[in-house]
């Protein structure tokens, strides 16, 4: 039976990833308790470091956040339909899973949909490189719907469809994530969360935004720095990918150019 078809429950399973057994998920899991009234499963895939508890799985290795979150997605009881993605610094609202949920029964076609998403001064968090990879090579026009303007946290009181959604704090219908095989683990955030939103759109799921529902993040969410050479060979995959065949060759061309100006601009600096 093809993943897509599988029918599952109405449970609701809350994953986080920590890249050791040192870093705190206490408080993210004590915001679940209080963000919804329904019972739920914790889990912390841990790429590092492990410490024994039920709720942990150890991978062992690190295959990154979109990895990490793939794995434990796939392990989960069938009887779990709908999964609360979020980084372990992230701090749900009180009763924001529930508003998350609610809307996913008013938006049916809905493949994920996310909180309005604060720093602790009540601001956009900012996006942490390699976040600008292809904006500051002024790429912009190479982004496909994934690279909409985002309407959670920018004010907006208006509940409905949205582009991309932050990979950080995520409320996802499982088969939704099973029907375009979940994040692509070969790119990091941000470049896996916009493919992601991506390929949801493509597959005629919409990214719906609920500011109804709220969620702070309290750091910077930043993993290990990664070289600029596989920055930049990473961005050209993705657009590469988006821009195939022989008519898209120049574009394809420009932008590989850009890219390597930008790379060679920063290692002037």
């Amino acid at each position: 039976m093809e993943p897509h078809l599988i029918g599952y429950g109405d449970e609701l399973a809350v994953i986080t990833v920590s890249r050791s057994a040192e870093e705190p998920v206490e408080r993210l899991r004590a915001s679940a308790v209080r963000a919804t009234g329904r019972p739920f499963r914790f889990l912390e895939a841990t790429t590092g470091s492990a410490r024994a508890a039920p709720e942990v799985l150890a991978i062992g290795e690190d295959i990154g956040y979109p990895g990490a979150v793939n794995r434990a997605v796939h392990g989960l009881d069938p009887r779990v339909g709908w999964v609360a993605v979020a980084e372990p610094d992230v701090v749900w609202g009180d009763g924001a899973l529930d508003a998350l949920l609610a809307a996913g029964e008013r938006w049916p076609r809905a493949g994920a949909l996310a909180p309005r998403l604060t720093d602790p001064g009540g601001g956009s968090p900012g996006v942490p490189l390699p976040g600008r990879w292809v904006a500051d090579a002024l790429l912009a026009p190479a982004w496909s719907r994934a690279a909409e303007p985002v309407r959670c946290g920018d004010g907006s009181d208006a509940e409905g469809p949205a582009g991309l959604l932050r990979g950080a704090c995520l409320l996802v219908r499982r088969i939704a994530f099973d029907s375009v095989d979940g994040f692509d683990a070969r790119y990091p955030v941000p470049l896996a969360e916009r493919d992601f939103t991506d390929r949801l759109h493509r597959a005629g799921w919409l990214t719906v935004a609920v500011p109804g529902a709220s969620a702070v993040r309290t750091g910077t969410g930043a993993g290990p720095a990664m070289p600029l050479d596989e920055q930049h060979r990473l961005a050209r995959r993705y657009l590469s990918e988006r821009h195939r065949g022989l008519r898209q060759a120049p574009r394809r061309a420009m932008y590989a150019a850009l890219l390597a100006a930008r790379c060679a601009a920063l290692r002037r600096t």
